[in-house]
């Protein structure tokens, strides 16, 4: 994966790599507060739009997304 942290005018880039279930679940949690802290996290699969992870890919799934979360899906 790859994250781009944006602040005003600088921008930094770092990669990173889930090996095993136990990383995904870890890094699952820290979505989990990001999105619920409302912290701006735009998560992408190969040019599309995800959540946390593998959710998103459907209509119903965006709608239920967008009103627990209050975010744009763009």
């Amino acid at each position: 994966m790859q994250f781009i942290v944006k602040q005003e005018n600088d921008e930094a880039s770092f990669g990173l790599t889930i090996k095993n279930r136990g990383e995904e679940k870890r890094y699952l949690k820290v979505l989990e507060r990001w999105y619920k802290s409302e912290c701006p996290v735009k998560e992408y699969h190969l040019g599309q739009r995800v959540f946390k992870l593998n959710e998103g890919r459907n209509y119903a799934d965006i709608q239920r997304i967008k009103q627990e979360y209050g975010i744009e899906w763009q």
